[in-house]
């Protein structure tokens, strides 16, 4: 099975390694630094109880590599809109195509029915150039719960004690395809699921919370598990979210004990922490502004993200100026 991985940040590589490293026949899209560190030296994965280097055929644009298996996009929501007339090249009839991007999905209302079945998520592709070219059919959710961060140009490290990918097929109905299976043959870290949007909401619960939190105070997982200024309105996030898939169809209590206990071993800035602290975009369309479209659609208050929201964008609008 050839695998291609579509970029070269701390989730990409992490997958990269560890499939190389099982034995998988993976290529990278990569670029800048990232690409030049690979191609020279390789990449390197430090884990809690792991420090391994792996080679790595890595390339700056997808001309000339045929056709895939399975292709992994791991670049960030925002960019996956920009990136569609480089996939499509990649793609054969049987090509399955893993997006592991935080937040809602592009596929997510793919055979749905409701205010918006069976169209794109506006905010994460705009022109539905993913639904309608790459196609609903061959989309693989994976739901990622992994903390990684790229230390040095080609080298990434894991933070998590123990690291999950889950990965279903987008249309419900669908049997599990071969390519997943086999991903999960090679990573005991990957599991399978015909149920992807229960799975997606599960981490999008955490996600806002932690996101939201983390940034406007610059805190970790830990810091804000324990921290009781900041409980309750960890708890209220998760409250107002697990409302929202409620609407959609899909009951995640918030469940709330299990995920602090999981904070507070969790010492690391999460994914949009990183971006704000680096000067980058962040994810605010995928894991947040198309909560807020889902709950207005359906009438439910989402009142304590809405503030947060609104003070999160003034604050990256003047740290980004």
């Amino acid at each position: 099975m050839r695998i291609l991985v579509f970029g070269a940040g701390a989730i990409g590589c992490h997958l990269t390694a560890r499939l190389i490293k099982a034995g998988a026949d993976v290529h990278l899209i990569a670029r800048g630094q990232q690409l030049d560190a690979i191609t020279d030296r390789g990449l390197r994965l430090i884990g809690p109880q792991e420090d391994f280097t792996v080679p790595v055929r890595a390339y700056p644009s997808t001309a000339g590599l045929g056709q895939f298996d399975l292709v992994i996009t791991a670049v960030k929501a925002y960019s996956l809109p920009h990136i569609v007339n480089d996939l499509l090249p990649v793609l054969g009839a049987h090509t399955q195509v893993a997006s592991a991007v935080n937040g809602v999905p592009w596929w997510y209302f793919a055979g749905q029915k409701g205010v918006f079945g069976n169209q794109p998520v506006k905010r994460v592709d705009p022109g539905g150039g993913l639904f309608h070219r790459v196609g609903a059919d061959r989309a693989l959710g994976c739901v990622v719960l992994s903390a990684n961060e790229l230390v040095a140009p080609g080298v990434v490290q894991n933070r998590s004690s123990s690291n999950s990918f889950v990965l279903g097929p987008a249309l419900e109905g669908l049997a599990v395809p071969a390519q997943a299976s086999q991903l999960a043959h090679w990573l005991p870290s990957v599991t399978v699921s015909e149920h992807i949007r229960a799975a997606v909401w599960h981490k999008l619960l955490l996600n806002m919370g932690s996101s939201l939190l983390g940034c406007l105070t610059h805190s970790t997982g830990s810091q804000v598990a324990q921290s009781p200024a900041l409980l309750g309105v960890f708890e209220a996030v998760m409250s107002e979210g697990s409302r929202v898939a409620a609407a959609v169809g899909v009951q995640v209590p918030p469940d709330l004990e299990s995920r602090l206990a999981r904070m507070r071993s969790n010492h690391h800035r999460c994914s949009m922490l990183q971006d704000l602290e680096a000067g980058r975009p962040l994810e605010l369309d995928s894991q947040l502004l198309a909560v807020q479209d889902i709950a207005r659609a359906y009438g439910v208050s989402t009142t304590t993200i809405d503030t947060l929201v609104a003070l999160l964008q003034f604050k990256a609008a003047a740290e980004t100026n």
